[in-house]
């Protein structure tokens, strides 16, 4: 289950569904420390790039941003997923400092067709694992 900032606590999550992993979402190091001492099994940070997929996005953090919560995170030993305006040119420098990326608009192809998902996927991945 993934909870965001003003979502179900961690705690009443693992208490009412304590089969479930839990991640959070947090949007700057202040709430990625809080996170990370109620040791979830995965925080989410963002937004990294600005997005158009969220019209209440939080401001974002850049590489920058993401470089200091990866620190956090694996100092906690927790994994990071980065989030926000990740696209085909940006994935690969965002996949160096995060365990996991999560995408949105870079998962819709230019064609705009839903019949061409699924090679602009795998473009996206062969871009993220070089041979």
């Amino acid at each position: 289950m993934h909870v965001g900032q003003n979502d179900l606590p961690v705690a009443l999550v693992r208490k009412s569904a304590p089969s479930l992993r839990v991640g959070v979402s947090t949007h700057n190091d202040l709430q990625l420390s809080e996170a990370l001492e109620l040791r979830p099994d995965y925080v989410a940070i963002g937004p990294i790039y600005s997005t158009l997929t969220k019209q209440d996005a939080e401001p974002s953090i850049g590489i920058d941003g993401l470089v200091l919560a990866a620190q956090l995170a694996r100092a906690a030993r927790i994994p990071l997923v980065a989030i926000g305006g990740i696209d085909h040119a940006r994935a690969r420098r965002v996949a160096a400092h995060a365990d996991f990326i999560a995408v949105i608009s870079a998962l819709i192809p230019p064609s705009g067709r839903l019949q061409d998902v699924k090679a602009h996927i795998e473009t996206l991945i062969a871009n993220l694992n070089p041979p």
